[in-house]
């Protein structure tokens, strides 16, 4: 047990930040060394933006369904300016490669297109207490495929004009049930409206 401990533990790591939640208890920092995607989670508030750097003094790393997760404690984590800016992963990825896979299986990636069409938000029961669920369906070009998000999420997305084009960031993709892809929202994506529906939906494209 002890070896896997140490096996978690990380030090000294610096990181770019690339996109900040806060909630009432923590912040997280969605960032990147480069090539992963990490979700560190600090019990306090830094005064930090997209693009600047924060330096892991230390802390414990969990992997879970592909997702990497950061634990900070408040003096685990400092913003740093003089370092050498590390480079942003290209996590973008489009609707038609994914509906070419037989089985997909991606986690903390970004897809883009317009939100097509949306069912009502739901109430369902899960083991976790009630929570509002909504499907929807993301178009790209000649592309659709299915996404669903909870709670919170689901609220965003129900708000969102159908027709608008939008951005869905750190979302997992998976083939459902059903064998179909489908990307999944958690309480840590980012959803961010890059168009606003046209007015007639004869004139869109």
């Amino acid at each position: 047990a002890l070896k896997r401990i140490g096996e978690r533990k990380i030090a000294n790591l610096v990181v770019r930040v690339l996109d900040v939640i806060e909630t009432p208890s923590a912040s997280i920092y969605i960032s990147t060394d480069r090539e992963n995607i990490l979700r560190i989670h600090f019990p306090g508030k830094l005064d930090i933006k997209p693009g600047e750097h924060l330096l892991i003094k230390k802390a414990l790393k969990e992997i879970r369904r592909g997702k990497t997760r950061i634990i900070c404690e408040e003096d685990g984590l400092e913003k740093v300016s003089e370092v050498e800016e590390i480079e942003i992963p290209d996590r973008l990825v489009k609707l038609r490669e994914i509906s070419r896979e037989e089985r997909v299986d991606l986690s903390d990636v970004i897809v883009e297109g317009v939100l097509y069409t949306k069912t009502q938000i739901t109430t369902i029961k899960t083991r976790f207490g009630e929570a509002e669920k909504i499907g929807f369906w993301l178009k790209d070009e000649d592309t659709a495929i299915q996404a669903s998000a909870w709670r919170g999420k689901a609220k965003e997305i129900a708000e969102i004009k159908e027709g608008s084009r939008i951005r869905l960031k750190w979302v997992n993709i998976r083939t459902n049930i059903f064998n179909e892809p489908e990307i999944q929202l958690d309480n840590e994506s980012i959803i961010e409206v890059l168009e606003e529906p046209k007015e007639s939906l004869n004139n869109s494209r």
